[in-house]
């Protein structure tokens, strides 16, 4: 079978990408494809997020075992074939700068018959947006992380409790007062 998934930009309504890849195929393959396809760099940190209906991100498949808790089921993309999780019209978000949260838009459009041998893109309109480059951040594009904000915002464990004149510089004898 033949997965036909059209990519588009909610920021750019003349981006579009449709890429065809055998159903058999793991979401590293179609990764890998997807960052070909559109001009990426092929060792940029992706992740494919399985949605709902409004967007809302339900599974995340990343590149690694990401551990740890999260709110969100996770598969890792070399070892999840497509067509074990994947339904027609299900809808994805392809997450390609983690930093500034941007991602494309993806929906499985289509399952036919046949296989190819490799990826195959059919259609590439308008220019793939690009991902930010390490080190081209601003403050601003810092603060507008949710991250960043949140942390920024808060008052550090115990950080309002003492005056500056009670800590030692830990060279000096402790002083009982």
């Amino acid at each position: 079978m033949i997965h036909k998934f059209t990519l588009t930009d909610p920021e750019q309504s003349d981006f579009k990408c449709v890429v065809e890849i055998n159903s058999e195929s793991t979401f590293l393959q179609l990764n890998q494809a997807l960052l070909r396809f559109m001009g990426y760099d092929p060792h940029l940190f992706t992740i494919i997020s399985l949605t709902d209906d409004y967007w809302e991100k339900q599974v995340d498949v990343t590149p690694m075992d990401m551990g740890g808790d999260t709110e969100v089921l996770s598969y890792v993309m070399d070892e999840t074939v497509l067509d074990v999780i994947l339904e027609e019209k299900q809808r994805m978000l392809f997450v390609y700068d983690l930093l500034r949260n941007k991602s494309l838009r993806m929906q499985l459009t289509s399952i036919k018959s046949g296989s190819l041998e490799e990826p195959k893109l059919v259609q590439l309109r308008g220019k793939a947006p690009m991902p930010s480059n390490e080190g081209e951040f601003s403050a601003q594009d810092l603060a507008s992380l949710d991250v960043a904000s949140e942390f920024l915002d808060q008052d550090l464990y115990g950080d309002s409790e003492y005056e500056l004149d009670e800590i030692s510089d830990g060279f000096g004898e402790y002083q009982e007062d």
